[in-house]
């Protein structure tokens, strides 16, 4: 059984000639590419040699390669055969491995994207850490609801957020239809809520200094004229209507001419609007009190019972511009210490300071004015600034 071991191992015949051949080899074959007898070898006898080479270890143990291309054929075989069939199978080998790569590649299922709820996460969390859009940070522009309960009207307006509150007012009054008494005296109000106090608006504070008490939205906000705001919630109204008789405003008007602290403190806690004119001079109480060259004191009552420091007398002036006129210079410095902006207009847009250049005289005024950073340039109806009135002033 042993003696046909041919048919079951028919390639043993070429192992044992290709065992015989590297036999004969480790005693014949030179490292160097010389021949038996120390001679070069020709390049015929290198060609017919072939790719054999020697495999050493290094303790001296020969080494096989996976596949050796055998130079010397034994007789009676074909030459190159052997080649021929190992190079063959190494493609169809190699052709059948690229192929698998191939269909593998190909029928790899594609990575799958992100889930929408993955989305939503990585959106959250860059909306949590990036830097506002573009739209919320440049925004200039807003929508308000604007209502005028004098002649119930409503109507949406939209406003730049980096202007100021008077240029709001001007751009409210040129959209009405029809005229308002006493119009410039008018004020944007915000009504209480969500925790905040009613007010005015400061007539040259931006819009956009406010937007953090805004409600969601479209805001909304009153143009109404500006009266006392009252803190208290119960008030009477049949003592409050007995205060607001002439005969009274005509006598807490002789206690500011007469600086009466005491009955004007008095007055006010019982609750007069100071906010009025006077019907013959057409002042008001805080224009007559600057005026009046009252002790600082007294001005500081009227402001905090109420009087707007923004008021205007019938010509349209503010207690600033009056009491430039006065060179009252510790009354003006009382009213920028409470809140005034040097900036006040009257009803033809000028300053307290284009003011300061009219009346001449003491600079003080002007001096202060420039330290609170009143604003420089503002021109008349016929383009004239500051400077062009200083030559015919002095």
């Amino acid at each position: 059984m042993l003696e046909n071991n041919e048919h079951f191992y028919p390639g043993q015949d070429d192992k044992d000639g290709e065992d015989e051949e590297e036999e004969e080899g480790r005693g014949g074959e030179s490292t160097d590419g010389n021949g038996e007898n120390g001679e070069l070898e020709s390049p015929e006898e290198r060609e017919m040699r072939g790719g054999r080479q020697s495999w050493e270890g290094k303790a001296g143990n020969v080494m096989k390669p996976a596949a050796i291309v055998v130079g010397r054929q034994r007789a009676g075989r074909p030459p190159k055969q052997a080649v021929t069939q190992v190079t063959s199978q190494a493609q169809t080998h190699h052709h059948v491995a690229n192929k698998h790569q191939l269909n593998a590649a190909y029928q790899q299922p594609p990575h799958p994207g992100p889930s929408v709820p993955q989305k939503r996460r990585a959106l959250m969390e860059r909306s949590m850490t990036a830097v506002a859009p573009l739209e919320d940070t440049f925004l200039t522009m807003m929508v308000f609801r604007v209502g005028i309960p004098d002649i119930k009207q409503t109507r949406c307006l939209q406003f730049d957020l980096d202007s100021n509150v008077w240029d709001a007012k001007q751009q409210i009054i040129c959209s009405l239809n029809e005229s308002l008494w006493d119009v410039y005296n008018y004020g944007l109000f915000q009504p209480a809520g969500e925790g905040r106090d009613a007010k005015f608006l400061e007539e040259e504070q931006t819009l956009r200094e406010y937007s953090h008490s805004f409600e969601k939205g479209v805001p909304y906000l009153e143009f109404r004229y500006k009266t006392r705001v009252y803190k208290q919630t119960n008030l009477d109204e049949k003592a409050l209507s007995k205060l607001s008789t002439k005969a009274s405003l005509k006598k807490f008007l002789e206690y500011i001419q007469t600086g009466s602290i005491e009955k004007i403190t008095k007055v006010l806690e019982k609750g007069l609007d100071p906010n009025f004119h006077d019907p013959d001079s057409g002042e008001t109480p805080l224009s007559v009190a600057v005026q009046s060259a009252l002790p600082v004191e007294a001005i500081r009552v009227l402001v905090q019972g109420g009087a707007h420091l923004d008021f205007r007398n019938r010509d349209g002036f503010t207690a600033l511009h009056k009491a430039v006129w006065a060179q009252n210079h510790a009354g003006l410095l009382v009213l920028l210490s409470l809140g005034a902006s040097p900036n006040y207009k009257d009803r033809c847009g000028l300053t307290p300071l284009y003011h300061t250049v009219l009346a001449g005289g003491d600079t003080s005024c002007c001096e202060t004015l420039l330290y609170y950073r009143a604003t420089l340039g503002t021109r008349d109806e016929n383009g004239w600034d500051e400077s062009h009135q200083v030559p015919r002033t002095v």
